[in-house]
């Protein structure tokens, strides 16, 4: 995706690769990983994405805007990391 944002990357991956969406990945989820993905979705849907003039299906927001998923992207990403080195000890 050579010349996009980093946004409208992101957003194009989430499109096509988020198994989050997924009720049966979900279902798989602990309660407190729930938590975090409905607060990770809440502000993924919260961000003013702009679809692309060239590109509709793909939408963009600012790098500001973008890092206002950081938080919730964390909490979320070293809950499932800390879940399979649990595993795997």
């Amino acid at each position: 995706m050579e010349g996009f944002s980093d946004a409208a990357i992101f957003h194009r991956r989430m499109d096509l690769l988020f198994t989050l969406r997924e009720p049966e990945a979900v279902a798989l989820l602990t309660p407190k990983e729930k938590e975090y993905l409905k607060e990770f979705n809440a502000v993924f849907e919260s961000l003013p994405w702009r679809p692309i003039e060239s590109h509709p299906h793909i939408s963009e927001v600012t790098d500001e805007e973008l890092l206002k998923l950081v938080p919730s992207a964390t909490r979320l990403l070293e809950s499932l990391e800390k879940r399979i080195s649990n595993r795997s000890n």
